[in-house]
């Protein structure tokens, strides 16, 4: 969670990343992804999920090269509709670095999503906390749904076969965890 009393200066990319920053390199990777101090850890699994198929990835930026005017557009489905998001190439920044997500080398595809994120959720504050099947739909355009190994216990083996049938299909998938009763983790299945 951001800190209440930090003070977040806005900076242009080619000010964070560098003169030689890019939008994406040759090779996307769900590793490239470093997450800063903003709780939407549930969206940017899904984007590295997502970016286990490049192509789920630069299918989705509109604006591929950097320019000076610092404008780009991704896309994302909201109500089910693929919708351009229009951003700018401010990103706040905390100590000269950006604040919140960031790549490992000097591309700017994941900062783009993730303030299209904000914009379309109102800010970024507005994208703390989330679910991934939530995000999922935005971002693939198509239902998501979450499975809760409790209710696989009978037959663990079905449940494993629907997963690997999953896998085979390309389904993008996730696993997470959430507090359960006394404290105890379960993990899903997105």
């Amino acid at each position: 969670m951001p800190n209440a009393s930090r003070v977040y200066e806005w900076k242009r990319a080619k000010d964070i990343l560098g003169p030689g920053f890019v939008v994406f390199n040759e090779d996307i990777d769900p590793n490239d992804i470093n997450q800063g101090e903003l709780g939407n850890c549930y969206f940017l699994a899904v984007l590295s999920a997502c970016s286990e198929d490049p192509r789920r990835i630069r299918d989705r930026v509109k604006v591929t090269l950097t320019n000076d005017a610092g404008i780009y557009c991704v896309t994302m489905y909201i109500n089910g509709v693929e919708t351009p998001v229009i951003i700018d190439d401010w990103f706040p920044t905390c100590f000269g670095k950006p604040a919140f997500c960031k790549t490992k080398e000097n591309e700017l595809w994941a900062m783009l999503f993730e303030k299209a994120w904000a914009k379309v959720h109102g800010s970024f504050m507005r994208t703390e906390g989330g679910q991934t099947a939530h995000a999922c739909q935005h971002m693939i355009g198509l239902p998501a749904f979450t499975m809760d190994h409790n209710d696989h216990r009978a037959d663990p083996q079905a449940f494993f076969d629907k997963i690997e049938k999953f896998d085979v299909d390309q389904f993008v998938m996730l696993a997470s965890s959430t507090a359960g009763t006394n404290d105890e983790f379960v993990d899903g299945i997105v």
